[in-house]
C-alpha cells in the first residue's frame, strides 16, 4: 500500500522500457521444472580454443568458446527478447511508413536524463551520473543502451498518433502535481471487522503507531504506518482509500475501505499546501509530461503485444535453458 516516492515511480515505468517487457510475457517454450536442482549436471566437453582470446587471466588466454555458453545461461534470454523485439519493430516501422532519425535517438536519451532529473529532483550533472549508474546496473553497455533508446523511438513513432491528452487530465495531473499533499499513516489487516474493531481501539486512546507497528501487514508497518506523502488525485493509489483521506482533517481517523490486500483504517497526519502555481503558468509542462506518460503506457501494450506472438525456436542448448526457464528468473528477481 505504501505508495511510490517519485524515484520509486519513475525506475517503475523506466524498467519495462530497459529491458523489453517481463520475460514472461514473450512467446516460445514454456518454463520448465524438469531441471535435476539436487544434482551436478554431466560435465560439458571442452571447447577447443579458436579465434581471439578474450581475455587473459594468469597467463591463460580465455577465448570465446568457453565464455560463449555461460554468457548465453547468464543473460541470453534477456538479450534474445531484445533482438527479437527489435526485428519485430523493423517489420511495424516498415509497415506503418514510418522511420527514426539519428535526432530521434538522441531525443530518446535526452528524455530519460530530463525525465530522470524533473521527476527525483536531480540537477542535470546529477541526472546524467545516476543515468550512468542505473546503466551500470542493468548491464547496459554503449551497446545495449544504444539498442534501447532505438526500441523506444521506434515505439513512440509507431503510438505518437494514438496518445490523446484531455483539459481533464491536465487539471487531474495539476491537482497532482502543485495541489495539497497527505501525511497519512494506515493500519491494513484482512478483515472489515478487524479494521471497525483497530478504529474503535484508536478513538479510544490507542496508539494508532504501535497498532500499526504490531498489526498492520501494509510494509509501512515498520514506519508506524506512515506513507510517503500522497495526493488524493494521484492513480497509484486505490479511490476508496483516496476519498477516504480526501474527506478527513489532521488527527482524523477513517471508517474501513478495502484495499488490495485486505481493509484499511487511515489516519492524516498532516495536509501540506501545494505549490501555489498556477494552472496556466505550468499547463505546458503538464501536457509534455502527461503525453509522455500516456505514450509509455501504449509503448510497453505494444511491445508486449508483439513479443506475445513472436514465433521463436532457439538451437543453442545453453541458450535454450536460459529461455526456458526465463520466466522463474524473472519471478525470482521481483
Amino acid at each position: 500500500m505504501r505508495p511510490p516516492t517519485d524515484a520509486r515511480r519513475f525506475f517503475r515505468s523506466l524498467t519495462p522500457l530497459c529491458l523489453a517487457l517481463s520475460l514472461s510475457a514473450c512467446g516460445g517454450s514454456r518454463p520448465s521444472s524438469g531441471d535435476s536442482g539436487d544434482q551436478a549436471p554431466p560435465a560439458s566437453a571442452a571447447a577447443a580454443p579458436t579465434g581471439r582470446p578474450l581475455a587473459i587471466i594468469a597467463g591463460t588466454s580465455v577465448y570465446p568458446a568457453e565464455l560463449q555458453p555461460l554468457l548465453a545461461e547468464a543473460g541470453g534470454a534477456r538479450v534474445l527478447e531484445e533482438v527479437t523485439l527489435a526485428r519485430l519493430l523493423d517489420t511495424e516501422m516498415a509497415r506503418a511508413g514510418l522511420t527514426v532519425s539519428e535526432d530521434d535517438i538522441q531525443r530518446e536519451a535526452k528524455l530519460l536524463r530530463d525525465t530522470l532529473g524533473q521527476t527525483v529532483g536531480l540537477s542535470p550533472d546529477d541526472a546524467a551520473a545516476l543515468v550512468s549508474n542505473v546503466r551500470a546496473a542493468r548491464g547496459l553497455g554503449d551497446r545495449r543502451f544504444r539498442l534501447m533508446l532505438e526500441r523506444n523511438a521506434r515505439l513512440r513513432a509507431l503510438v505518437r498518433a494514438d496518445v490523446q491528452v484531455s483539459e481533464d487530465d491536465l487539471r487531474s495531473a495539476y491537482i497532482a502535481r502543485h495541489g495539497p499533499k497527505y501525511s497519512v499513516r494506515i493500519v491494513v489487516v484482512p478483515t472489515q471487522t478487524k479494521a471497525a474493531e483497530i478504529k474503535t481501539r484508536t478513538l479510544a486512546g490507542e496508539s494508532f503507531i504501535d497498532i500499526a507497528v504490531r498489526e498492520s501487514s501494509d510494509p509501512s508497518s515498520q514506519r508506524g504506518g506512515l506513507l510517503d506523502p500522497f495526493s488524493t488525485a494521484d492513480p497509484q493509489l486505490p479511490v476508496a482509500l483516496r476519498q477516504a483521506v480526501g474527506a478527513l482533517s489532521p488527527g482524523q481517523v477513517s471508517d474501513p475501505v478495502i484495499v488490495e490486500n485486505g481493509f484499511a483504517i487511515a489516519k492524516v497526519e498532516q495536509v501540506i499546501p501545494g505549490s501555489g502555481a498556477s494552472y496556466d503558468a505550468v499547463r505546458p509542462t503538464l501536457e509534455t509530461e502527461v503525453r509522455v506518460v500516456r505514450e509509455r503506457i501504449l509503448m510497453e501494450r505494444l511491445a508486449g503485444r508483439l513479443l506475445q506472438q513472436a514465433q521463436i525456436t532457439v538451437f543453442d542448448r545453453e541458450l535454450e535453458w536460459a529461455w526456458r526457464n526465463r520466466a522463474r528468473r524473472e519471478d525470482g528477481q521481483r
